[in-house]
Order: structure tokens, then sequence, then C-alpha cells
């Protein structure tokens, strides 16, 4: 998460990142939450033996300026800009990790950040969950162009046959079989699997024209139909 605003330092703001990382603590698959916030509080629990963030900026000041740099590198850029690592499985099932991004953006709605504050839920796992919804809800769209096209070029390039249309309905079949082999065999639609689709339409017209040409010369030849597609 990018924590952006004047002062990211501020309590209030260090307040809201708790809230953030005590919700998201209790998500099943977290195996933990760092922050800004962690820190001071970890600062304070081990000085004081009280687990609050303090009121005074001053002492919050004081409290960032003793840690080690190593510590609080990676979760605070500036005083305008911070992080905030959520921390999961390596191997972690798709449903799962939609669950968990989902759960931190409401987790961030819920949180009293205050007015003037930009948080993004960020990375490379919600990055890769939303390019696959927008290729997800223009797969649909692609799809039923790459069709039409289809069928336009069918239409005019093999108008001399009798119905110059037939090899499309093989090519749907084979996306509707693949779509089908995927989901039965749990296989998720990624990046890789999704470009699979274009290629599919592409090779399987091709096929589909070739074999009904085939099909031609033989019916030609004054052969049976059961002998021709053999």
């Amino acid at each position: 998460m990018l924590i952006e605003g004047e002062d990211v330092t501020s309590p209030e703001v260090l307040r809201a990142m708790d809230q953030v990382v005590r919700q998201m603590r209790d998500q099943n698959h977290v195996l933990g939450v760092r922050s800004i916030a962690e820190v001071i509080l970890e600062v304070q629990e081990t000085q004081t033996s009280k687990r609050s963030i303090p009121d005074d900026q001053e002492l919050i000041n004081k409290i960032l300026e003793s840690v080690d740099e190593n510590a609080l590198g990676p979760i605070m850029i500036d005083q305008s800009h911070a992080l905030m690592a959520i921390v999961v499985p390596l191997h972690i099932d798709n449903v799962l990790i939609e669950d968990l991004v989902s759960d931190t953006k409401s987790s961030v709605q819920m949180a009293n950040f205050p007015p003037g504050l930009t948080v993004v839920v960020t990375g490379s796992i919600p990055l890769e969950i939303s390019v696959k919804n927008e290729m997800s809800a223009n797969m649909t769209q692609l799809l039923a162009m790459a069709i039409a096209l289809m069928a336009l070029a069918l239409l005019l390039l093999f108008r001399h046959f009798r119905f110059p249309i037939l090899p499309l309905p093989v090519v749907l079949l084979g996306i509707v079989w693949t779509f089908g082999a995927m989901g039965f065999l749990r296989i998720p639609l990624s990046f890789v699997s999704m470009a699979a689709f274009p290629v599919l339409i592409g090779l399987g017209i091709d096929y589909a024209i070739q074999f009904r040409n085939r099909i031609e010369e033989e019916l030609a030849k004054g052969r049976p139909a059961q002998e021709a597609a053999a």
C-alpha cells in the first residue's frame, strides 16, 4: 500500500495505519504486516511498556530518528510517502489472493485516514488482478469482433462454396471445449492462457478451411461423403 500526503508521520495517519494493520493481521493467510506505525508501536512498547501511538509529533520524530535506517528504509520513502507491506505466502490460491486484495481495500476505506491523504493498494498482485479483470472484460468484445470478422471473410472469400460459413462453428466449438477443459482442469485465466485464444481462432479457422477444401476435392472426384471425410 502506498500512502501519500503532506505528512505521513502525523499521529492521525499513524493511527489509521495501525487500524489497517490490526484488521489485516486477523485475516487468514496473512503472514505479517509492516508499517511505520508498527515500528513506532514496537519502540513505544520497549521503552514505556505501553503499545500506543504518541500524540506528540516531536516524540514521533525522535523515535523515527532513533530507528535503524535499514529497518525504516523499505517502508518510509520520505516525509510525504510511506509504504505498508502485507506479506502473504509465495504460493496461494488465486481466489484467496483476490479476496485478500478486496479485504485490504475495504480496510483502507474503513480506516480513519485524514482528508487529503491518498492511499493506493498496489504491488504486483493487485496490478495483476486489475490487468486480468480488464482483459477478461475485453475478451468478450475481442471474441465477438473476431467471430464477426471471420464470418465476413468467409462469406466474401468462399462464397463459391456451399455453406461458406461452415468452418466458423468448428472454431467456436473448439473455443467452447478449450474454456470447458480449462475449467475442468482448474487452469486459471492468466496472461499466457488468455493470449492463446486469438491464436486458437487463427489456427482453428485455417485448419477448418483446409479440411473443408480437402473434402470438397474428394467429393468432386465422385467419392461418397464418408470416404471423402476419411
